[in-house]
């Protein structure tokens, strides 16, 4: 089976290049603490010097877990109140001028309710610790879905991205995903014995090859993981930046760079969890996380939080550019170095 693997584009070193080099004669880049190199960062994605990010989106993707830690209700009732409109994500969205887009990937159930799309690939990943989670078809579905809905985002105006999940039971095929990758082992990245034991179970049970990120997310992987590393894999196609919220979206990262290694500099770190395997993804990443507030929410929360801060240094750049206006948009090449 041919699995596809999108373009990325080299980052536009020469926007980056006008960006550092106005924020120096402002002399305002050693005072702005990490905002500086955040806008930076923005320009080399997206190949603008003027920076503007108006169409935000949230993809979460729901879907059920068959070992122990999985519980269909609680996932049940979170992605009913996400819908309505009810859940924490929904008031930091609307704080922050952001949509949500909520997809049914692999649910145990089905849920008819407005506002959750219904994409599944299959009725939940199977329990990883007595077989595969995925055959490798629902690996590539999972993946070509998260595309897809990124491309869509994307065709609508999209232009600040941010994948995130609502599976419980999510934290233990991410930590079995991050320890293959990394080479930590378990009690490194977790300070839950009998978590570690399940992923060194786990692991011991199916071999997968830590070189091969396709059988690591068919044999510990899950449908959310593969579907997020779908969107940053499109996501980043599209020169869109890409916001990492929680554990488990840092492993899908961790997956889609060694899918595709030019993924790297479109990802930015929304917030640090305070989670041992979350924190030394973000290191071997290179992302410095813009929040540290110990958050621990699903389904986006930290991500939309720093979808402040992304706008912020954007119009830092702007307005200070220019004595409090927007200055006109700098035209760059689309010759990439």
């Amino acid at each position: 089976m041919t699995l596809y693997i999108p373009e990325i584009p080299l980052g536009d070193f020469e926007a980056q290049t006008v960006v550092r080099r106005q924020l120096e004669q402002q002399g305002t880049a050693p005072r702005l603490g990490l905002l500086a190199p955040l806008a930076a960062r923005l320009a080399l994605i997206t190949g603008r010097t003027n920076l503007s990010f108006p169409r935000k989106t949230v993809v979460i993707l729901a879907a059920d877990h068959a070992h122990p830690g999985g519980d269909p209700e609680r996932t049940a009732a979170d992605v009913t109140r996400l819908a309505r409109g009810e859940g924490a994500a929904n008031a930091l969205a609307r704080q922050a001028g952001a949509t949500l887009t909520l997809v049914d990937l692999g649910l145990a159930q089905p849920l008819r309710l407005p506002g959750l799309e219904n994409l599944p690939v299959t009725r939940g990943t199977r329990n990883l610790l007595d077989e595969p989670a995925l055959g490798l078809p629902q690996v590539n579905d999972a993946l070509m879905i998260g595309m897809h809905l990124a491309s869509a985002e994307i065709g609508r105006g999209l232009d600040l991205l941010a994948p995130a999940e609502l599976a419980a039971g999510s934290e233990l095929p991410a930590l079995a995903v991050i320890h293959l990758l990394t080479g930590r082992q378990p009690d490194e990245l977790t300070p839950d014995a009998a978590q570690a034991a399940r992923v060194e179970a786990a692991v011991a049970r199916h071999r997968p090859d830590r070189h091969d990120p396709f059988d690591v997310l068919r044999t510990v992987g899950s449908l959310e993981l593969a579907g997020m590393a779908g969107l940053m894999l499109a996501g980043a196609a599209g020169r869109v930046p890409i916001v990492l919220d929680g554990l488990a979206a840092a492993a899908a990262a961790l997956l889609a760079a060694h899918i595709n290694p030019a993924l790297r500099p479109y990802l930015i770190a929304g917030h640090r969890s305070g989670q041992p395997a979350h924190d030394l993804v973000l290191r071997q990443l290179g992302l410095p996380p813009l929040l540290d507030l110990g958050l621990s929410a699903p389904a986006g929360c930290g991500a939309l939080l720093a979808f402040h801060l992304v706008e912020a240094a954007a119009r830092i750049l702007n307005e200070t550019a220019s004595g409090g206006e927007a200055p006109p948009s700098i035209e760059i090449s689309d010759q990439l170095l």
